[in-house]
């Protein structure tokens, strides 16, 4: 699958065996992270290339011996995980805020959960149209449980 880490100097490498994983991750990758969709992918580009016990064994020991090659190879894959974690983060944030408002709806404070997400909605540069469309459907909700037709009908 790649190689698994917890830091620059903590690494190891992920055998997935048997057509059943493998084939369930790739039915189901797009529920995994960036970057552990990049791995996976990494992980079958390079299964490909291995014919043999002798040539997965070589392939292992140049990823734990640090082998200049690998260390290439995984960096460039490692960019396209970079760029996906500004993406990541901003839908944890999404997250976070939908979370708030929902403690919120609950608790019954309606007003300050459709503040919270308006407020999220107008001044965040990265929410696309079906977020937008989410966030305000959520409040439209809060809208409609105050008994502010007028205001869910608008949302």
């Amino acid at each position: 699958m790649g190689r698994g880490a917890r830091g620059t100097g903590d690494y190891c490498v992920v055998i997935l065996t048997g057509n059943d994983i493998a084939a369930w991750l790739g039915r189901y990758k797009q529920f995994l992270t960036k970057s552990t969709r990049a791995q996976f992918q990494m992980g079958q580009e390079i299964s490909k290339s291995i014919s043999d016990k002798k040539e997965l064994h070589e392939t292992i020991m140049r990823c734990l011996n640090r082998d200049t090659g690998w260390i290439e190879y995984d960096a460039k894959s490692s960019a396209i995980i970079t760029e996906s974690i500004e993406q990541e983060q901003s839908s944890l944030t999404q997250a976070k805020i939908e979370r708030k408002a929902f403690e919120l709806i609950r608790t019954g404070y309606f007003d300050k959960a459709i503040s919270k997400l308006e407020d999220y909605w107008e001044n965040t540069e990265k929410v696309d149209l079906k977020s937008r469309g989410w966030l305000k459907q959520l409040a439209a909700r809060a809208a409609h449980y105050s008994e502010r037709t007028d205001l869910s009908q608008k949302y």
